[in-house]
């Protein structure tokens, strides 16, 4: 098992891979078994819910080309017990169109092996529709 340290300073790394829109810096950090889950409801908001690994990449790369200067990620504070780091975040992007996509994040991250097993991402789901979907 990884120390609380050593998991800390993996999601300071993964985040700022996701904020150079390095996301095969940030898909490698993560364990094969890994999921990501976003709250609200699917049938709302398309990116709600639970994706693998393989079903959140896309899902990632679409956004990021929405936002041609990325979407940068600043993790706040940090609170770590066992093998989770909860995480308080803010973020800013603009995208192509013109609109600021700014948001403030708690993210509960689970390790495995070193390397990230699931993210569980709760945050403003209208401001994302509102700038991303509508």
């Amino acid at each position: 098992m990884m120390s609380i340290e050593e998991n800390k300073k993996l999601v300071a790394t993964f985040w700022e891979h996701f904020s150079k829109k390095d996301y095969d810096a940030a898909e490698a950090m993560m364990h094969d078994d890994f999921t990501y889950w976003i709250a609200g409801d699917p049938e709302k908001l398309t990116c709600a819910g639970l994706r693998t690994k393989a079903d959140v990449m896309p899902l990632i790369r679409a956004i990021g080309a929405n936002v041609p200067k990325g979407i940068r990620v600043t993790p706040t504070k940090l609170t770590a017990e066992e093998n989770r780091v909860a995480v308080e975040a803010e973020s800013y992007g603009e995208t192509a169109a013109g609109k600021v996509y700014r948001n403030q994040y708690h993210f509960l991250m689970e390790f495995l092996d070193g390397k990230v097993l699931s993210v569980r991402e709760y945050l403003d789901t209208m401001h994302v529709k509102e700038v991303f979907f509508d």
